[in-house]
């Protein structure tokens, strides 16, 4: 997630930092703590749990469906 949040503050931003990823991670550390780099997370892993359950209920009706088509 950390990297995804200054992904995204270099998006918002225009890239004014100039910087790499990962010294743009230090920065934000150094400058707003370490709770800054893991806004969103909630959201992220409600976003992940829900692909998730998609996923798994496609795939196991693609399984059925192709045990069904091989008895014939």
């Amino acid at each position: 997630m950390p990297f995804d949040f200054v992904k995204t503050q270099m998006q918002k931003e225009g890239c004014i930092l100039k910087i790499n990823t990962l010294s743009a991670i230090f920065y934000y550390y150094k400058n707003f703590g370490l709770k800054i780099l893991f806004t969103g997370w909630q959201f992220r892993t409600l976003q992940y749990v829900t692909q998730s359950i998609f996923t798994v209920f496609t795939l196991e009706m693609l399984e059925n469906k192709s045990k069904s088509l091989e008895k014939f």
